[in-house]
């Protein structure tokens, strides 16, 4: 089994056993062209999206909040990133 995340088309898939919320990558700077910034904004938007509609139908606790960690999470990473690649102009 492979572990670690992957780019299947437009969604962000985690191939490992659990979600994990607090794995950290050292990295200091990650470059990317306008092309790849407009892709990475697009894949966490439509995954802070479908993450929205699981939470809206799950019913079961503990996996609603692991979803909503999720969420924080991705928002976190779009509210990292400069203004001008989140927010088109």
């Amino acid at each position: 089994m492979m572990t670690g995340w992957e780019l299947r088309g437009l969604r962000l898939v985690d191939s490992g056993l659990a979600w994990r919320v607090n794995r950290k990558v050292r990295m200091k700077a990650l470059n990317l062209n306008q092309i790849e910034e407009d892709i990475l904004v697009q894949v966490l938007k439509q995954c802070v999206a479908g993450l929205i509609h699981e939470i809206d139908h799950t019913h079961h606790g503990e996996f609603r909040q692991m979803l909503r960690e999720r969420r924080n999470v991705l928002e976190g990473i779009l509210g990292k990133l400069p203004a001008r690649v989140v927010q088109p102009a």
